[in-house]
């Protein structure tokens, strides 16, 4: 009786602190919710921009850019990670950091816009291309991330 008595309560015991500990599939599928509600909308407005057609529709489109991209660092920043996975939230501060890095280099291009230095465009053109291509790449592996724990994120 003893015995069977000390099984259950070790049963237990073991039940409840699982049930206690981290769940990094639900902390991953609540940070995807919030970022689908506060990021993508955001992210959408952006890809949406109409590509200008001629140098003057070039410094409208740089300003909306500006506008929509610090937005969405905004939005970013205000995701919480802290419970989600370590690595996620490694992959997560680094991501976060490229969009900041596109969004000083799209303000660098707008400045060179006001001052017509057509040589500082063409070279921040290049970096800002090279800077979305990282941010991209990081997006996936963010995903990748959250498809080890069954967290699928279709859009980041």
């Amino acid at each position: 009786m003893k015995k069977t008595l000390m099984s259950v309560l070790c049963l237990a015991m073991a039940l409840a602190l699982s049930s206690c500990g981290p769940n990094p599939k639900k902390e991953l599928s609540d940070f995807y919710a919030n970022y689908s509600t506060t990021v993508l909308p955001i992210s959408e407005k952006l890809e949406q921009l109409p590509k200008p057609k001629d140098l003057k529709g070039i410094g409208a489109y740089v300003e909306q850019t500006v506008s929509l991209g610090e937005q969405l660092v905004s939005a970013i920043q205000s995701l919480n990670v802290s419970k989600c996975p370590e690595e996620f939230r490694n992959a997560f501060a680094e991501y976060l950091k490229l969009r900041q890095d596109e969004l000083n280099i799209a303000k660098e291009i707008n400045a060179a816009i006001q001052k017509m230095d057509f040589l500082k465009i063409q070279k921040l053109s290049s970096d800002i291309g090279e800077a979305e291509k990282k941010a991209t790449e990081k997006a996936g592996a963010l995903r990748d991330i959250a498809q080890k724990y069954q967290v699928t994120m279709p859009k980041i």
